[in-house]
């Protein structure tokens, strides 16, 4: 009974731990959804019916689609060619997704919620994940490890976009991203690099050893800097162009269908056929290739039919000649001009789309003065009928949004020259329109919008004070950059004349100082300008950082000396709520800003982190507390250690020439290993500051008991003995135990870090060491997986009896090698088996559970067992006869693997007389095993019946078959409210499906 009920509360705690990873990976999925991405695709119009085939018809297409590789598509096109159009019908209908295929896709803009590529990246992998669940499990790690805030980090939504694509688990997946151009011009080159750099490196065979392919297709305008970037890589093979702004003939053809069917939508009772034929020829006569022409054309054309051929002749004459003259004579019919670029001002400076609300509020307040209480709003419905009455077909509005008509209206208005008044005897509308005039406007309506009292509780106030929190500093800062440097001082005054607070804060509790700081170039000239007129402001965000902290985390080091001379604590602390101090503070955490305790992050820390070696020696200068300890009493020397160099970049969120990345998988690409070289520096710049400095005390241990010692990221290619070696030179102690008793030793050990590992081990008693589980460096050292690392500790104890070693729960180095402590299952290579078998360590050796080895590795297999170390385990003495509580064999273990079975670990068992006929205390034999896990194989099923022969219909004490206990299986699991197996969910539904193979192939031969 007692070995039941301890079967029982095992076979509970799997079923726990699987609830949680479901759980866990519905989160991270949902992590995904930064965008209303399905919004972006459905506000294009549908294609016309017959047109684009010629596109789907099109050799470069149809080799990119029908090929069994991963590969790309590069459609380019001019502006108001279809393109956006074309993907939405590929992503609704021609490419759609399927059972086997899934079609993610993105659609950029020219605006702040549609030109980031990991806005992009988020949403493809989102819908990934929402028709491929299993798949989430390649993003979980990175998400787990970083929060939300793996969202905001391009080379890891990167490397999980490619991995998960590319698991042996994924089906076909085709990637859409449309309007390429119009992402902002840094993330568009990376995401060209990533590609050339993808397509580059992926072999012919990789596709064929997959399940799936990874296609995607682009659309963009043919730009010189997209141009280029592609065809750099147009040497590869995997790359396919669609140059539509060639193919003038098959654009012309989608044209003249798409005019016909305008004209049959738009056709009234005094227009005739012949008419219309007429119409037909002229505008396919002077716009054969451009859809928006066409279609302003049509609509301009019969606001007022005229009712004879010869009026309609008059009329067709006077038609615009050009996209630039169609857009003239649009907004010529304005009948209030004013108004009109009013509107046009406020969509075209707009950091996203606004609302009807929204602007219903802005053109209210801008008319009738500064008191919530003047304001006379119109209504949507109002407000909807004023922006149609003033712009024309200038702009749609769209699900309650208002849009330009196509992003080349935008380029029309914005002003770079000014032109001599038209033919239509009014000041042209081409660049008629000043961004610094625009942003101003708008940051003023901000502004004083948020400094009103006694707003009345009415939707259209809520929604435009959301936009006006998150937005006026955007805009400020946006008109001050487009103001020329002579006037930027007069800007900022003309500024607080209208009523800005330098203390104000925006919806992330940032001040306007704070922002001069968080773009891309700082401007040292604006931090002055701010500063000189009241701009000191020494309270935290709602990030929790001060100016200070951003100051010292960025390249820019001129920035520190000005907030010094201003006033700034050097040492002003505050308290964020997680390890490193510089991932969001976590919600629900303490914040304390400004705090005066001994605890807290302060500037120090921030330049330590971030690798800022100039601004950390000028921190220091001025008196910074080189041992200040932030919440988790880290100090920076601490944090420096902590920056992980190989196989990272530095992270500075601000920066786009520096990021910190989780794998660097192209050792071959000079600027990577640029960067990694660089951070390299910059970090033992820093830490030879540190240590160096007359007050550091290296011994110094943070909440978990751990010393800067402890904090070095060992790894495999030694890259960190120089800073374990000048930690030692400077007093550090090698044999410091944290709060788990773990020493540096440990750490390395567990890492394969050998260089390091020689640096700290001085004679046999250190690597004996315990921690709180008992385990010493030989178990730490087994977990690496690195033969050599194992082999070094063992000669260290050549006169010991560390062989014997085993940890708390009776595990020895063989037990470590293939499981660690958090439960993860290692992979071994027989050689490190070997290495310790030939060491003394006992195959035999059972732990407090009675599993030997042998039993261990079988019991906690996700892939197939390896039949040579299975072999060297068995040959050094193994228990063969290993039965579990539920009176599972050797054999029954070894089928739970979560893939196919390899019919060679069957074959070698039997070999050593283990027997694959015995059945478990259910009456359950070794194919019900393996149907239960989802292994079977028509292979499997062939070898059982035939050579062993064995009835595969054969019943279990609860009168279930095999097949029976595989379907049952796949209905739990599919059923099951935290979802579907996230490991390979199709195994269940393979192994049916290898069973019917079987029964086919069994009545096929003679008998």
């Amino acid at each position: 009974m007692m070995e039941e009920h301890l079967h029982e509360v095992k076979r509970e705690n799997k079923k726990q731990e699987q609830r949680y990873q479901i759980n866990q990976a519905r989160k991270c999925h949902q992590a995904f959804k930064t965008s209303t991405y399905e919004q972006f695709k459905d506000v294009n119009p549908d294609r016309v019916e017959g047109t684009c085939r010629w596109v789907l018809s099109h050799p470069q297409y149809l080799q990119w689609a029908t090929s069994d590789e991963d590969n790309f598509l590069w459609i380019s096109a001019d502006p108001g060619c279809g393109k956006s159009v074309l993907a939405k019908s590929l992503v609704d209908n021609e490419l759609r997704t399927t059972i086997d295929h899934t079609v993610c896709y993105f659609f950029f803009k020219d605006n702040e919620q549609q030109d980031k590529l990991t806005t992009a990246l988020c949403a493809l992998l989102h819908q990934l994940f929402s028709h491929q669940p299993q798949l989430v499990q390649y993003a979980i790690s990175a998400w787990e490890k970083t929060g939300d805030n793996v969202v905001k980090e391009v080379p890891e939504l990167w490397r999980t976009l490619l991995a998960a694509a590319m698991g042996h688990e994924a089906h076909d997946v085709t990637c859409v991203l449309d309007a390429l151009d119009e992402c902002r011009l840094p993330d568009r080159q990376r995401l060209i690099d990533m590609l050339g750099r993808f397509y580059a490196q992926i072999s012919p065979s990789s596709s064929t050893t997959r399940r799936g392919r990874l296609k995607i297709l682009v659309t963009s305008r043919p730009y010189f800097e997209v141009v280029q970037g592609f065809h750099r890589n147009a040497r590869h093979r995997h790359l396919y162009h669609i140059a539509a702004e060639k193919e003038n003939a098959s654009l012309t053809s989608d044209v003249q269908l798409y005019v016909r069917q305008r004209l049959n939508d738009l056709s009234v009772s005094n227009i005739s056929p012949q008419q219309i034929c007429v119409v037909e020829e002229k505008l396919m006569l002077a716009h054969q290739h451009n859809f928006l022409c066409a279609f302003l054309l049509t609509e301009s054309l019969f606001e007022q039919p005229p009712g004879t051929m010869k009026q309609l002749l008059a009329v067709l004459d006077q038609l615009p000649k050009s996209m630039e003259e169609q857009y003239e004579r649009i907004l010529s019919r304005c009948k209030n001009h004013r108004k009109a670029k009013e509107v046009l001002s406020l969509i075209v400076a707009a950091r996203r789309p606004l609302s009807l609300e929204e602007i219903d509020v802005i053109l209210s307040f801008q008319d009738n003065g500064r008191s919530c209480h003047d304001l006379d709003l119109q209504g949507c419905e109002g407000v909807l009928d004023t922006v149609r009455y003033t712009c024309g077909l200038f702009v749609r509005v769209v699900d309650g949004k208002i849009y330009l008509l196509h992003e080349t209206a935008r380029e029309f208005l914005l002003r770079r020259v000014r032109l001599s008044p038209n033919r239509y005897g009014t000041r042209s509308w081409k660049s008629s329109i000043g961004l610094a005039t625009s942003h101003s406007n708008l940051a003023l309506t901000c502004v004083t919008f948020m400094k009103m009292r006694n707003r009345p509780r009415l939707a259209p106030f809520s929604a435009f004070l959301n936009y006006a929190h998150q937005n006026w500093a955007y805009h400020v800062l946006e008109a001050w950059g487009l103001v020329r440097e002579s006037g930027q001082g007069q800007f900022i005054q003309k500024m607080i004349g209208w009523g800005l607070d330098m203390q104000l804060v925006d919806a992330d509790g940032r001040t306007l100082l704070h922002q001069t700081l968080n773009v891309a170039e700082i401007n040292l000239e604006h931090v002055r300008l701010v500063l000189s007129h009241g701009g000191l402001v020494q309270s935290a965000d709602r990030e929790n950082m001060t100016c200070m902290h951003y100051a010292a985390l960025r390249r820019e080091h001129g920035v520190i000396p000005i907030l010094i001379e201003a006033g700034f604590n050097v040492n002003a602390r505050v308290i964020r709520g997680n390890p490193t101090g510089f991932e969001a503070a976590s919600v629900g955490s303490k914040v304390q800003r400004n705090s005066v305790s001994k605890l807290g992050l302060t500037a120090l820390h921030a330049a330590a982190f971030f690798g800022r070696p100039d601004n950390l020696r000028l921190l220091l200068n001025e008196g910074a507390e080189v041992n200040v300890q932030n919440e988790t009493r880290r100090t920076a020397l601490h944090l420096v250690l902590g920056l992980s160099l190989g196989g990272r970049r530095l992270y500075d969120i601000w920066d786009d020439a520096v990021y910190m990345v989780d794998h660097i998988w192209d050792y071959d690409d000079e600027d990577y290993v640029e960067t990694d070289s660089q951070a390299h520096e910059a970090r033992q710049s820093i830490l030879h500051m540190l240590c160096d400095h007359p007050n550091i005390d290296i011994s110094i241990k943070d909440n978990y008991g751990q010393t800067a010692l402890h904090m070095v990221r060992y790894n495999r290619d030694g890259s960190e003995v120089h800073a374990t070696q000048h930690l030692i030179e400077h007093g550090a102690d090698r044999l410091a135990q944290d709060d788990d008793g773990v020493t540096p030793l440990h750490l390395a050990a567990r890492a394969g870090d050998l260089l390091s590992l020689e640096v700290l081990v001085e004679s046999p008693g250190d690597v004996m060491i315990e921690d709180n589980r008992g385990c010493n460096s030989l178990l730490c050292a087994a977990r690496s997986g690195f033969d050599d690392v194992v082999q070094f500790v063992v000669d260290m104890c050549a006169d010991s009896s560390i062989y014997l070693s085993a940890d708390h729960l009776g595990r020895n180095a063989l037990h470590h090698c293939f499981y660690d402590e958090n439960d993860f299952f290692l992979h071994p290579t027989p050689e490190l088996v070997r290495v310790l078998l030939q060491a003394g360590v006992n195959a035999n050796h059972q732990d407090h559970d009675g599993l030997d080895t042998l039993a261990w590795y079988a019991s906690n297999l996700f892939l197939n067992a390896e039949v040579e170390i299975m072999e060297l385990l068995i040959t050094h003495g193994a228990d063969l006869n290993y039965k579990d509580q539920s009176g599972r064999n050797l054999a029954h273990l070894v089928m739970q693997c979560d893939v196919e079975f390899d019919l060679d670990v069957l074959l070698m068992l039997l070999k050593y007389g283990v027997d694959a006929l015995s059945v478990d205390h259910d009456g359950r034999g070794i194919l019900h095993h393996a149907a239960i896990s989802g292994s079977v194989t028509v292979e499997l099923l062939s070898y059982l019946s035939e050579s062993l022969h064995l009835n595969i219909a054969s019943l279990d004490a609860f009168g279930k078959s095999a097949l029976d206990c595989a379907k049952e299986t796949r209905r739990e699991i599919a059923e099951k409210p935290w979802g579907p197996d996230i490991f390979r969910e199709d195994r269940w539904r393979d192994t049916e499906a290898a069973f019917l193979q079987h029964g086919r192939d069994y009545r096929k031969k003679p008998r």
